[in-house]
């Protein structure tokens, strides 16, 4: 079946005299196989692996900030944290394309955090 995943969003600030709107509208895409990865991480203050099941060519994603910290995602380069994005308290990311098969995660605090995320292959 096609277009088995479907990505919107809508992005408005308003802040004194400025104001930004912006509907992106939707983007649709379809899976390969049926290789789909849901799950809720904990997150220590060391770099770790995120779990990715079946999944080996990632694509839509979302990422979910459950913690009372900032968790940041990124990638291993040879031992070595490289971060790409930080997702706030409460905060998520998602996308159509995540194009990393090993992201990593970290959180800000040694109690460690909650990520929820889900990750479909493309």
């Amino acid at each position: 079946m096609a277009d088995e995943i479907t990505l919107s969003g809508t992005l408005r600030i308003l802040k004194g005299d400025f104001d930004f709107s912006r509907k992106t509208g939707s983007i649709s895409q379809t899976m390969t196989g049926d290789a789909l990865i849901h799950n809720i991480q904990l997150i220590g203050d060391t770099h770790e692996a995120l779990q990715m099941g079946d999944v080996t060519v990632p694509g839509a994603f979302m990422f979910i900030n459950l913690s009372e910290f900032t968790i940041t995602l990124g990638l291993d380069d040879v031992g070595s944290f490289v971060p790409f994005v930080a997702v706030p308290t409460g905060g998520y990311i998602m996308g159509s394309n995540l194009s990393l098969t090993a992201p990593y995660a970290k959180c800000s605090d040694s109690e460690g955090g909650y990520l929820e995320y889900v990750i479909g292959q493309i």
